[in-house]
């Protein structure tokens, strides 16, 4: 597994990035990356600041670790939390940064974050969608209250509304959240299309990351991939109960469908999440964790208080059990062929059926071209039913779709099956 570089770097603020007046308590972006720098300087065997990548407007996206030597690779588990994907949600950047600043103020007086910090490498990205977070508090009224931007600041190329939801982007079920760019949930052209997308799948690729958390708000609900099967399911549901055990005032949790396939036909339930992709193609145990509050800018003083009842305690259960939970590693199962039940025609909805050669437990079909849409994603082997696939109406005839098929078997091997469906003529 290739290793990202930790160098040291500063992120730039190329454009002019000061906000619409004073938010007062909410946390614009030169003031993130001022404070990261601050805490840099305070702490500067702890803290290794460099940038995951850029956004569509050139911005260092800044990624975080935190670690006793910060800027060494030292092989201990690792997780990543996440704030800002949705930039007008103001609940995660303040109680993440909280974090990092606990975590920083507590080495060395705190026994339990000391120990924390000497035995993980944390990864923090405070914000992942900067461009949106700038527009956002751009265009605000200056007070208490931004734009209420959602997207991040893709410039649609036939003239359309800027922007893709980066949470709806992520290739596990993407498809049917919406394909019109005035949409809020605009899903964007094709899987991991954008840069901030395209730049976290590169960070998972290049870290043995164990857990991932994505903070959103305001549901006050801890989610997780809704189809797990055997110990899988009994892992997650002792993570998310204990993380809901430590809150005073505790969260909705949601139980997983165990050892069952999603049914076939149109599905249900929001589509190219973050978690269900980190889990199902990367094999992290990954959570979304929407905190509570009114709305997406609630009082400051109101998401520091929902951060010391609600948040602080599991994100920290989480980052010391992630030591205990296993790894991904290479599977040894293949794909032999597969057939459908009918064509595959424009505007057709088919059931393929994969034949595998090897041991597996569960596999996820996604498709890696807006061409053809996975409607029922999931399935345990041995196989019930296939895939179901729907063929856009508008595909080419002739035209080859790649798929990408990950087969997990009970000791968490996976293996990678890459292969495509062909769009025949009506």
């Amino acid at each position: 597994m290739a290793r990202l570089a930790l160098a040291l770097t500063a992120f730039l603020l190329p454009q002019d990035d000061a906000p619409n007046g004073d938010y007062g308590g909410f946390l614009t972006w030169p003031e993130i990356a001022s404070r990261i720098a601050e805490l840099h300087k305070a702490h500067p065997a702890l803290l290794c600041r460099t940038s995951l990548g850029k956004t569509w407007e050139g911005r260092d996206i800044p990624l975080l670790k935190v670690s006793d030597n910060a800027a060494v690779d030292e092989d201990e588990p690792e997780l990543l939390l996440m704030a800002g994907i949705h930039p007008r949600e103001q609940q995660p950047q303040l109680c993440l940064m909280n974090l990092l600043e606990d975590l920083l103020a507590g080495y060395g007086k705190d026994d339990r974050l000391t120990r924390l910090v000497d035995g993980r490498e944390i990864w923090i990205i405070p914000v992942l969608n900067v461009d949106g977070k700038v527009y956002d508090m751009k265009n605000g009224n200056g007070r208490d209250k931004g734009a209420g931007w959602r997207k991040n600041r893709r410039p649609n190329p036939n003239g359309g509304p800027v922007g893709v939801d980066l949470n709806r982007n992520f290739p596990v079920r993407w498809g049917g959240s919406s394909d019109e760019e005035k949409s809020e949930v605009y899903e964007g052209p094709h899987p991991v299309s954008e840069p901030e997308t395209r730049a976290l799948a590169r960070f998972f690729d290049e870290r043995p990351i164990r857990a991932f958390v994505d903070l959103h708000s305001s549901m006050k609900a801890i989610l997780h991939p809704g189809y797990l099967t055997g110990p899988e399911a009994d892992r997650y549901s002792s993570l998310t109960f204990r993380m809901r055990e430590l809150q005073k005032d505790p969260y909705v949790i949601t139980r997983p469908d165990r050892d069952t396939d999603t049914p076939p036909g149109k599905r249900a339930g929001n589509t190219g999440l973050t978690n269900t992709w980190g889990y199902y193609a990367r094999g992290v145990y990954s959570f979304i964790f929407e905190i509570a509050g009114k709305g997406f800018y609630p009082d400051p003083e109101d998401i520091h208080r929902e951060y010391r009842a609600n948040v602080r305690e599991p994100l920290l259960h989480l980052v010391e059990a992630c030591a205990d939970l296993p790894l991904a590693s290479k599977g040894a199962a293949t794909l032999k062929g597969g057939r459908t039940d009918v064509r595959l025609v424009p505007g057709v909805t088919a059931s393929w059926t994969p034949a595998i050669d090897g041991a597996c437990t569960f596999g996820v079909l996604v498709s890696e071209d807006p061409a053809l849409q996975v409607l029922s994603e999931f399935r345990t082997f041995p196989l019930k039913t296939g895939f179901t696939v729907t063929v856009s109406a508008g595909a080419k005839p002739g035209q080859a779709v790649p798929v990408a098929l990950y087969l997990w078997d009970r000791d968490r091997s996976l293996s990678l099956c890459r292969s495509t469906l062909k769009v025949e003529p009506p």
